[in-house]
């Protein structure tokens, strides 16, 4: 895999990194996400995108419109809408949503009426609450046109939720609801030193809760009590600037030092003009 400043190549993959928003690139899918907004444009027009948007500025938590469908599901503080593309057009309920939206039914004859439909489908899109009350959504001016700056060649490992580098397994975030975008935002978050989180190696685990680059191992040792672990039995543990981290074994824990020196210095290397611009 090549990992770059401002993005990644990996086989039939392209990932864009442009700062408030990224992009995903495939033979099927075109993946837009940024604070607001996770959508696969190959699977929904702009129209059709710009009009659901608008329904859910305007307040409506569910709604139907030819074969696409907007589901709310509420969370703590603000929750997600979800857009689904059904497997088959309803006229009937596309009627019934543009009535509400004509106000010729009431929402509450609406969500009665809809209490009982199962959508089959697949996820296109998600957006967040807090985006639609905050602000009007719209649809960001994106291109796809980028040189990719600073790259390295870098072995990574997709493993079920995690990702391995060198010999430290990293937890996927669940920042997307499409899982090959939040694999790509979790590296792109470990190269820019915002991941934070929990860390696995063969025979242990551990924290990162400071930026990888600012990492540092002040002591070792054999104890019950690690950095922010509390253990019911002795291990061998390393703590310091940004990390807890406990093993079984001495090996395991001298290769999580191994692969943190590795990775701070492929962080580095990819991050080079960032570090010359901070020391201007």
């Amino acid at each position: 895999m090549k990992i770059c400043e401002n993005g990644i190549l990996d086989n039939k993959n392209t990932f864009i990194d442009k700062g408030d928003y990224q992009i995903l690139i495939n033979e099927n899918d075109l993946f837009l996400h940024n604070n607001c907004l996770d959508i696969n444009l190959r699977k929904i027009t702009r129209d059709e995108l710009l009009f659901l948007l608008d329904i859910i500025n305007k307040g409506y938590r569910y709604f139907f419109h030819n074969e696409y469908a907007i589901v709310y599901f509420p969370g703590f503080g603000y929750g997600k809408y979800f857009l689904y593309k059904t497997k088959s057009k309803n006229a009937e309920l596309t009627e019934l949503s543009l009535n509400l939206l004509n106000g010729k039914i009431s929402e509450i004859d609406f969500m009665n009426r809809i209490s009982s439909e199962h959508i089959d489908g697949e996820i296109v899109g998600q957006v967040d609450e807090f985006c639609s009350i905050s602000n009007n959504l719209t649809l960001p001016n994106f291109s796809t046109d980028i040189q990719l700056n600073n790259c390295v060649e870098l072995k990574i490992q997709f493993n079920d939720s995690n990702i391995q580098i060198f010999s430290i397994f990293f937890k996927i975030s669940n920042t997307s609801p499409f899982l090959v975008v939040s694999q790509y935002l979790t590296i792109l978050n470990i190269i820019k030193g915002k991941y934070r989180g929990e860390i696995l190696s063969k025979d242990g685990e551990g924290l990162i809760f400071d930026d990888i680059r600012k990492v540092n191992i002040v002591s070792k040792g054999i104890t019950k009590i690690c950095g922010k672990f509390r253990l019911d039995k002795e291990e061998y543990c390393i703590i310091g600037d940004g990390i807890s981290f406990h093993s079984k074994n001495s090996e395991d824990v001298e290769g999580v030092e191994r692969s943190l020196v590795n990775l701070k210095n492929v962080i580095m290397k990819i991050n080079i003009n960032e570090s010359r611009s901070n020391n201007d």
